[in-house]
């Protein structure tokens, strides 16, 4: 999985972006997606590096320091 970088609200989903060696790639989500995997798109867009995506079998999980936990 790789750390997401950033992220960038489209009409139909989030745009997310990662480091692939040093190429920079996106991936686009669209909301149902992501609420269908549990994903908080407000915390998504916030926070993105608390996130990593897996662009082969297209899922997107939080890190520990993901959505709702404090350091």
């Amino acid at each position: 999985m790789k750390e997401i970088i950033s992220s960038t609200r489209e009409d139909y989903g989030i745009d997310l972006f990662y480091r692939e060696g040093k190429v920079e790639k996106n991936e686009f989500f669209t909301y149902s997606e992501l609420v269908d995997m549990k994903i908080n798109v407000l915390d998504l867009l916030e926070h993105p590096h608390y996130y990593k995506v897996d662009e082969k079998r297209r899922k997107v999980r939080a890190t520990p320091l993901g959505c709702c936990q404090f350091a």
